[in-house]
């Protein structure tokens, strides 16, 4: 059997991940699934590979297990001369939720998962915010969470780098995205014709248009940074790891 390719998107929340998987959702030569874990089951649903590709594909598989129907998935793909895109749900590894027992992985566990599958190739991109966005939009979100010490941003952003993982930013999305996404299809081993639309045919904060500004947007656009007092610049100096994050990512 030839070997396949996947290519594996990796966010942390409030990153702009949603706003990336619209994007590459938009590509048509494409195949995109969001907020896919191999260990834990994100809430928001069509939640599973089998119900994602039958209804945003029209593609039929059998729901057997994850890996199972990730390897179905890239089957379907190859004989339809498309991508496979999966964008890795990292919050479910990272951070304590009822969604997986409480008990986080702290692993890019679905990046281990794929790449010991058999003829199976992962090309894995991470997307990076600054951490004081990160924190600031957490803390202004209409979901219940907030990373308060960024101690689960931190663990996410050092598996990134332990990994080696290309890394790409948020901040250069917004920007251009013409140039951000020819440098990322470049680095997948894509071809890049032109930006996309941004499609609705994903999950994530579409489906909570109050906790994300850039949401109903029809376009990417870099936002002026949420308001926040003289204690809140404080408490991010001295109590959480944002810092340590910016220093570690080259903010």
């Amino acid at each position: 059997m030839s070997q396949r390719t996947v290519i594996l998107l990796f966010a942390f929340a409030r990153s702009g991940g949603t706003l990336l998987n619209r994007y590459l959702a938009g590509d048509t030569s494409l195949v995109c699934l969001s907020e896919i874990n191999s260990r834990y089951t994100c809430p928001t649903e069509p939640n599973t590979v089998s119900e994602q590709l039958r209804k945003w594909y029209s593609i039929e598989i059998s729901r057997v297990d994850i890996l199972t129907d990730i390897n179905s998935a890239l089957e379907k793909c190859v004989r339809s001369g498309r991508n496979l895109v999966i964008r890795d749900w990292s919050f479910g590894s990272f951070v304590p939720l009822r969604y997986n027992g409480f008990i986080k992985s702290g692993k890019l566990n679905t990046y281990y998962d794929l790449t010991a599958l058999p003829n199976v190739r992962v090309v894995p991109v991470a997307l990076m915010r600054h951490p004081f966005d990160v924190w600031l939009s957490m803390a202004s979100s209409e979901k219940p969470f907030h990373d308060r010490k960024l101690e689960f941003y931190f663990s996410f952003c050092n598996e990134v780098v332990v990994n080696r993982i290309p890394r790409l930013t948020y901040e250069d999305l917004c920007h251009s995205p013409a140039c951000f996404l020819a440098n990322l299809y470049e680095r997948v081993g894509l071809e890049f014709e032109s930006v996309p639309l941004l499609s609705d045919r994903v999950t994530g904060d579409i489906n909570f248009p109050r906790s994300s500004r850039g949401v109903l947007l029809d376009h990417a656009q870099q936002l002026y940074r949420r308001g926040y007092k003289a204690d809140d610049l404080i408490f991010y100096k001295n109590e959480t790891r944002g810092r340590q994050i910016e220093s570690m990512l080259g903010y």
